[in-house]
Formats: structure tokens, C-alpha cells, sequence
């Protein structure tokens, strides 16, 4: 992916999920303050974003060897 492309997929993506959240606003505990949000809005973008690919028992090998190839990127680049 282009730097514009992974840009604009970080936009739609990120934008999805904020408007998925503030869809549910109105079901949300009135009690709920940072705490809850904070973890309402990571359960999301897990859901959203990661579900298929942090399972390593989802899509086989080639699923599995990217999982892999994606966490030592992290890892090497400090990201």
C-alpha cells in the first residue's frame, strides 16, 4: 500500500468505528465515565479491526504466518 492508501484505509476505518460508537451513546450507563469508554472503544476496534486476525485458528497456515510476520514487525520497528 501507498502512504495515501494506508492513510485513507486508517481514516475509513477509524471513522466506522467512531460512528459505530456514538450510535450506541443513548445505551450506554449514564454511570459509565473514561474508564468504561475507554474499554467499550478497544472492545470495538477488537472487534472491528482484529477478531479474524488475532485468531490464529481463523483462515489456516497463511493467516498464522502473517500473524507471525505482523507482531515481529511490531516488535523490530518499536511500533
Amino acid at each position: 500500500m501507498t502512504k495515501e492508501e494506508k492513510l485513507q484505509f486508517i481514516g475509513e476505518l477509524t471513522a466506522s468505528v467512531k460512528a459505530s460508537i456514538i450510535d450506541k451513546v443513548d445505551d450506554m450507563p449514564e454511570e459509565w465515565d473514561g474508564i468504561e469508554l475507554r474499554r467499550y472503544i478497544a472492545d470495538k476496534f477488537e472487534e472491528q479491526v482484529f477478531s479474524e486476525f488475532r485468531s490464529d485458528r481463523v483462515g489456516g497456515l497463511n493467516r498464522a504466518r502473517r500473524l507471525h510476520a505482523y507482531r515481529n514487525e511490531c516488535l523490530t520497528r518499536n511500533l
